[in-house]
């Protein structure tokens, strides 16, 4: 059967609503209808939000930073369906496949796997995935899964979202403990944010470490993409600039060296901690990403906690923060270089330095939310959520409100 096309209009929220509640309905039937092998379900969100202000606007999606909340209300930045089909094949190995819709029906494959179930304790992946730097990856667009709007938009911002490859995840117990090692290994080629201004492609590899132990579950990771290539033209513009600046000596030459886009040397690192008590919990998560060039080190950090006030409502809290240990030392002398430059070559190369160069390093962003949850119905909730962001690089801040409905089936 041929599966009708919609156009989503995310401009009103009742319409993208009844495009949401049309595929749900669809894939329920065809799970009726079709026998045990095939399986379909899925997720979605409606979320409708707006900034108090449009002095700093802002997008809370992980991968889709252009998508920003202003004064008007909108439902476009983080509404979301997502469609998954699991096929199995036999008792040991299944096919899975999982389509997500954003503002447009054109869905991205956010996974296509094939899943080998080897022994008790080891499962065997090969495909397209999603990379697994965070404590929610595999589910950060199922909002259902967790308390929040969106996953923490502080710890959860890499720009990028998923690899081809193959993935092992092996778990076993001792005593009172519950371990899990994840490893995994693919290709990486993206558009970074989502957007076709800069493609990522790189081989990567990765390993993750989670202990359970009764209500506490740590979560270690570390990643590493040895030669990432940032394929971006005014990129190779800059690092032309940068070496004739050099040849000139208007700036030193290890400026210059520093300043390349290929074969970047990039690591990950992730610590996380979960505290489940019996109506109270807290979520920690502390994420680095760095490079061996220009880029500086990110350090990102969130703290939540939630408490449940009865078996469907709870309310929580969320503070995070952005810290980018930039070196200005590359900023500065091409800046000053620049000076000597005839135009239109001086404001090119100001405005390529002020792209890919930070004025300073420190504090970037810092939020504080505060929110509820409340599941008044089986496999659906209603969440509602207001934001505080703080910009200190250009000393702004403003409020935003979001509501959602999440739902699964």
């Amino acid at each position: 059967m041929n599966m009708p096309r919609l156009k989503f209009c995310l401009s009103s929220g009742s319409l993208l609503l009844a495009n949401l509640l049309y595929f749900s309905s669809f894939a329920l039937a065809s799970e009726t209808r079709l026998n045990d092998p095939i399986k379909f379900s899925g997720f979605g969100s409606l979320v409708l939000g707006t900034a108090f202000s449009d002095d700093l606007n802002y997008g809370f999606n992980i991968n889709k930073k252009s998508e920003k909340y202003t004064d008007e209300w909108t439902a476009e930045p983080d509404s979301r369906l997502g469609l998954q089909m699991d096929v199995s094949i036999s008792e040991t190995t299944s096919l899975t496949i999982q389509g997500l819709f954003r503002e447009s029906v054109d869905p991205e494959l956010s996974w296509g796997v094939f899943n080998w179930q080897a022994t008790d304790k080891l499962n065997l992946r090969l495909g397209k995935m999603q990379l697994p730097f965070y404590y929610y990856s595999d589910y950060a667009e199922v909002g259902y899964a967790y308390p929040w709007i969106t996953a923490p938009n502080a710890t959860y911002f890499v720009g990028i979202e998923g690899y081809t490859g193959i993935n092992a995840i092996y778990d076993f117990s001792t005593q009172t403990v519950d371990h899990e090692f994840e490893f995994y290994y693919g290709n990486i080629e993206e558009d970074l944010y989502g957007e076709d201004s800069t493609k990522i492609k790189s081989d990567a590899w990765g390993a993750i470490y989670k202990p359970t132990w009764d209500r506490f579950t740590l979560r270690l990771s570390y990643h590493a993409a040895p030669q990432m290539d940032f394929l971006n033209p005014d990129a190779d513009t800059l690092v032309s600039a940068t070496q004739d600046l050099a040849d000139l000596s208007l700036i030193p030459q290890s400026v210059a060296d520093n300043t390349f886009f290929t074969d970047v040397d990039a690591w990950y690192a992730g610590l996380a901690l979960k505290i489940d008590f019996d109506q109270f919990w807290i979520m920690a998560e502390h994420n680095q990403l760095g490079f061996d060039n220009l880029f500086p080190r990110f350090v990102r950090n969130s703290i939540s906690a939630g408490y449940f006030v009865n078996d469907e409502l709870q309310i929580f809290g969320l503070f995070g923060s952005e810290w980018d240990d930039w070196d200005t030392t590359g900023s500065d002398a091409i800046n000053a270089a620049a000076q000597f430059l005839p135009s239109p070559l001086k404001e090119q190369t100001e405005y390529l330095a002020g792209e890919y160069f930070e004025q300073e390093r420190g504090w970037k962003r810092e939020s504080l939310s505060l929110g509820f949850r409340w599941d008044f119905m089986e496999n659906m909730a209603f969440k509602g959520q207001y934001t505080h962001l703080e910009d200190r690089r250009i000393d702004k801040n403003n409020d935003f409100i979001r509501f959602s409905i999440d739902f699964v089936f």
